[in-house]
């Protein structure tokens, strides 16, 4: 009865819905995963930014690195911005309003220097360098700010050119600035500069991810579901054909 199974249409059906099946299983569990990681991503960010502000020494490794996990940490510095060394990030969209993020070299009173995002402005959407950049802060000032890691980005992308970046990556700067940066950046919070919006805070959500694995789990069943009734509805004209022969004779 079932010897129908073994011809290569009915093979080439039973490896597809094998094929679904594994594919959705692994599809639907790697989902999981991204949300499991989310929720533990913002879970740290929350975390992070419900603390209270630390120095860098706090979140820095012993070989001078700072690990992504630190994202969103809140961050206390004093120095001096370097008032002539302003750099803007292009396209940097808000709200789906055109405008590029300022960023300024900020010496502390260890000798280090940080990269700081003074915040966004609105600006044309050409690439070019805005004209009306509001100026950094003058003298000895305290700031507080999330730091976030390096972009993945290198070259012309987050090398600045003539004040402008597509991306704040410190390992690009030592040229500009004459000096290794710290690793990453700082998005300023406290003092607000005018004329500049400081970095919202992220979206907590845990984004579409569960429902995605719900989908992939329901199409391997469906995958299932499909195989047995093509199956059943095989069985049944061959028992109709059957009781059809037998009804002539």
């Amino acid at each position: 009865m079932f010897r129908f199974l073994l011809s290569r249409r009915w093979l080439g059906l039973g490896l597809f819905v094998v094929f679904m099946v594994v594919a959705s299983w692994f599809l639907g569990n790697w989902q999981l995963d991204r949300w499991d990681t989310r929720k533990a991503n913002n879970a740290r960010a929350e975390a992070h930014m419900n603390a209270a502000p630390v120095g860098l020494d706090a979140i820095r490794k012993q070989d001078g690195s700072i690990g992504s996990a630190s994202e969103w940490t809140r961050v206390k510095l004093t120095g001096t911005f370097r008032t002539d060394a302003d750099v803007v990030v292009r396209f940097m969209n808000r709200n789906s309003s055109p405008g590029v993020d300022v960023v300024t070299p900020f010496d502390t009173e260890d000798g280090e220097t940080v990269l700081v995002n003074r915040g966004w402005m609105a600006a044309t959407n050409d690439g070019a360098r805005p004209a009306d950049i509001p100026p950094p802060r003058t003298g000895t000032v305290t700031l507080e700010g999330w730091w976030h890691p390096n972009a993945h980005s290198g070259g012309n992308v987050s090398t600045p050119i003539d004040g402008t970046v597509r991306a704040i990556n410190s390992a690009s700067w030592k040229s500009t600035l004459g000096t290794k940066a710290v690793p990453g950046y700082i998005a300023m919070q406290k003092p607000q500069d005018e004329g500049l919006l400081p970095q919202e805070p992220p979206e907590l959500g845990n984004g579409p991810h569960f429902f995605y694995a719900i989908q992939w789990f329901f199409f391997g069943l469906l995958a299932i579901f499909g195989g047995f009734w093509f199956v059943r509805v095989e069985l049944k004209e061959q028992q109709a054909a059957q009781a059809s022969v037998t009804k002539s004779k």
